[in-house]
C-alpha cells in the first residue's frame, strides 16, 4: 500500500464526494419536508465543497 501524499488525496476525494451526497441529500430531504431553510444550508454545503476541490 503507498502511503504519502497519494494516501491524503485519496481520503480527500472520498470526503468531498460523501459530502456532496449529504449535501445533496439534504436538499432533497427539504423538496420532501418543505424546510427551505435547510435546503438553503444544503446547498450551500454542496457549493462549498465543490468549490473548494
Amino acid at each position: 500500500m503507498r502511503a504519502g501524499p497519494f494516501r491524503d488525496e485519496a481520503a480527500r476525494a472520498v470526503y468531498g464526494v460523501l459530502t456532496v451526497l449529504a449535501g445533496l441529500m439534504v436538499v432533497i430531504a427539504v423538496i420532501i419536508t418543505h424546510l427551505p431553510i435547510v435546503g438553503g444550508a444544503g446547498f450551500l454545503v454542496t457549493v462549498t465543497v465543490l468549490g473548494a476541490h
